[in-house]
């Protein structure tokens, strides 16, 4: 395996001088990156570092799973309650909370704070005095 990686290598390095327009390979440039995975093969060889890496593996199985499943429950109540705070009943249609799916669709956007000025900028145009506390 690591025979095969350093003659990837040395192949795109050649090609690399000798042309500019193959010199774009991406496939090639992904084998060379596999050279980062040879110091995994140390984990093998050491058996304390061995013991780690599996309690370790085993650790994040179950813990990330659990607060993956937390996060999910919490963004459903929350899109339950922006659903009939900002969406049903309105005076006009939400686009971000108009029905159940976008609002939980707005409550991912919340989580991952990306684009979230919009649907804060719609709430207060929209006149939900206090909706920053939601």
């Amino acid at each position: 395996f690591d025979f095969w990686i350093m003659v990837v290598s040395f192949v795109q390095l050649l090609l690399g001088f000798f042309s500019t327009t193959v010199a774009n390979l991406t496939s090639l440039k992904v084998f060379r990156s596999l050279r980062a995975l040879r110091s995994l093969r140390s984990v093998s060889a050491v058996r304390r570092l061995r013991v780690i890496v599996t309690a370790l593996l085993k650790s994040l199985r179950r813990n990330v799973l659990d607060i993956i499943a937390l996060l999910l429950m919490a963004m459903f109540i929350f899109a339950i309650v922006g659903y009939y705070l900002f969406g049903e009943g309105s005076q006009n249609e939400s686009e971000y909370f108009g029905t159940f799916a976008k609002s939980f669709m707005s409550m991912f956007i919340l989580v991952t704070a990306e684009g979230w000025t919009e649907i804060q900028r719609e709430l207060t145009d929209n006149g939900y005095v206090g909706s920053e506390w939601f």
